[in-house]
């Protein structure tokens, strides 16, 4: 469990120096004032792609420490480690997440 925690910590530290680094970039490219409201659109949408992977990466980090971690929030059953793996903030088992999938097309 505690490679899954700090593997998660390492995914949220990233995912929010990435956040940082990408608004910093779109602030500095957009100089001109005529492009000022493009940059602040961009750099608002770029926040926003990776805010819903850290709060999947806070909100695994919360499950753990209320001992609900790697129980598929559908069916409740125990996720495959190797899922979690590939995908520590995974909410649900294989197939829970293909009927997911499945659905939403």
């Amino acid at each position: 469990m505690r490679a899954f925690v700090e593997r998660l910590d390492i995914l949220r530290r990233w995912a929010v120096a990435h956040d940082r680094r990408k608004l910093a970039a779109q602030l500095d490219h957009e100089n001109d004032a005529a492009h000022a409201d493009d940059a602040k659109t961009a750099a608002c949408a770029a926040v926003k792609v990776r805010r819903p992977t850290l709060a999947d990466i806070e909100q695994a980090l919360q499950r753990i420490s209320i001992g609900r971690y790697a129980l598929c929030v559908d069916c409740e059953q125990v996720i495959a480690r190797e899922r979690l793996l590939i995908q520590p903030a995974a909410v649900r088992c294989v197939v829970c997440q293909s009927t997911l999938s499945t659905i939403a097309r």
